[in-house]
C-alpha cells in the first residue's frame, strides 16, 4: 500500500513511498509530502477483501510456515486486477499467507483490514515469499515485465496492462532490513534497499502510530518480507501501518 497523503479534501490518491508520485484527472505530481502529527490521511487507493471465518485460518503463532500457502503470483492474465474485492476473494487467507484470522471492513479511509482474534505482539501475521505472494522489482523494466507478462496482442490487453499499471502503481513498496524494532530505518527520506509488492495487497490503511511491521524472512529479504505484529491487538482492532517507514522512491519508480 503506498504512502502518504495529508489533505483530507482529496478523496482517492496514488502515492509513491515519501516521495509522492500522485495521479489526480490524468495529472502527475511528484513532491516529498511528510504526514502531520495531527492528522491520519486517506490510505491510497481501496483494498477490499473477503470475510473468512476463524476457522479457515491458520495460527501458527510467531511462526514463518508456509504450511497451507499457495503461489498467488502465478495465472496472472487470469486476474481482474480492478476488481479488489474479487482479487482478495480469489485465495483463502491461509493460501494467502495469513496467519491469523482477519477479515476487511469499510472505514472513513477506505477499506482495511481487522484482526478477528487477540494477536500477541511478536505474532507472523502473514507470511511474504518473493515468487509467492510477493513480486520484488529492482528496476522499471521489471515492473514493466509484470504489467504486460501473458499478453499477446489481443484486443483487451491494454485494458489489461492498464488495470495491472494501476495495480502497480497503488500497491508497490519500499522495505528497509536494517531498522530498529519499529521498523524505522535510520533515515527514512533515503531509497530503501527493496521494493516489493503483495499480491494480493494487506489492505494495511495509515497511521502515524503503526501496530504491524515489516521484517526480513528468516532467509533475509531476499528470500521474501513478513508482516508481524508490533504490539498487542486486540479482536476488532484494525491493522494499520506507518507509511513513512517506506522510503523515497527510486528515480526509476518516479520515471516509470
Amino acid at each position: 500500500r503506498l504512502l502518504l497523503c495529508p489533505n483530507r479534501t482529496q478523496t482517492k490518491l496514488s502515492i509513491l513511498f515519501l516521495s509522492v508520485v500522485i495521479f489526480e484527472a490524468g495529472r502527475r505530481v511528484v513532491s516529498f509530502v511528510p504526514a502531520p502529527s495531527s492528522t491520519r490521511p486517506f490510505p491510497v487507493g481501496f483494498v477490499r477483501g473477503s470475510d473468512r471465518s476463524k476457522s479457515s485460518v491458520l495460527r501458527l503463532r510467531g511462526s514463518g510456515s508456509m504450511e497451507g500457502q499457495k503461489n498467488t503470483v502465478s495465472g496472472l492474465d487470469a486476474v481482474e486486477w480492478n476488481d479488489r474485492k474479487g482479487l482478495q476473494g480469489k485465495w483463502t487467507n491461509p493460501e494467502k499467507g495469513w496467519k491469523v484470522a482477519v477479515e476487511w471492513k469499510q472505514t472513513p479511509y477506505g477499506v482495511g483490514v481487522f484482526a478477528v482474534e487477540d494477536i500477541p505482539a511478536g505474532t507472523v501475521l502473514r507470511v511474504g515469499r518473493h515468487g509467492m505472494n510477493q513480486l520484488r522489482f529492482r528496476g522499471a523494466e521489471e515492473v514493466e515485465a509484470f504489467c504486460r507478462a501473458g499478453m499477446s496482442g489481443r484486443e483487451d490487453d491494454e485494458a489489461a496492462y492498464r488495470s495491472r499499471v494501476g495495480y502497480a502503481k497503488d500497491y508497490l513498496f519500499g522495505f528497509f532490513p536494517d531498522t530498529d524494532e519499529r521498523g524505522y530505518a535510520p533515515d527514512v527520506a533515503t531509497v530503501p534497499d527493496c521494493v516489493a509488492m503483495w499480491i494480493p495487497g494487506n489492505g494495511l490503511n495509515h497511521n502515524l502510530i503503526p501496530n504491524t511491521v515489516y521484517r526480513p524472512a528468516p532467509g533475509g529479504v531476499e528470500e521474501g518480507i513478513n508482516l508481524e505484529a508490533l504490539g498487542d491487538v486486540k479482536s476488532g482492532e484494525e491493522l494499520v501501518d506507518d507509511y513513512r517507514r517506506h522510503g523515497k522512491a527510486p528515480p526509476w519508480a518516479i520515471e516509470w
